[in-house]
């Protein structure tokens, strides 16, 4: 038989960081996977284990975000 698709629901909060910065949180559930927020005009995707992605919208940061928890969870 085959597996059926396991539906996860992921929200996107925003939120301001120390020098007043906009970001956006992504969570699933009640875990923090990462975080998307502008660095010097550009836009860096950062999850909780510490690694950080360069990225040109919001989208692919989610993207690689959800691969980079999907991956390594347990």
């Amino acid at each position: 038989m085959a597996k059926r698709t396991k539906r996860v629901r992921a929200r996107l909060d925003s939120a301001k960081d120390v020098n007043g910065n906009k970001m956006a949180i992504l969570r699933i559930g009640k875990n923090t996977i990462g975080e998307i927020q502008t660095i010097d005009d550009h836009l860096a995707a950062r999850s909780n284990k510490g690694k950080i992605f360069h990225v040109k919208n919001i989208s692919e940061g989610l993207e690689d975000l959800l691969s980079e928890y999907h991956l390594h969870k347990k």
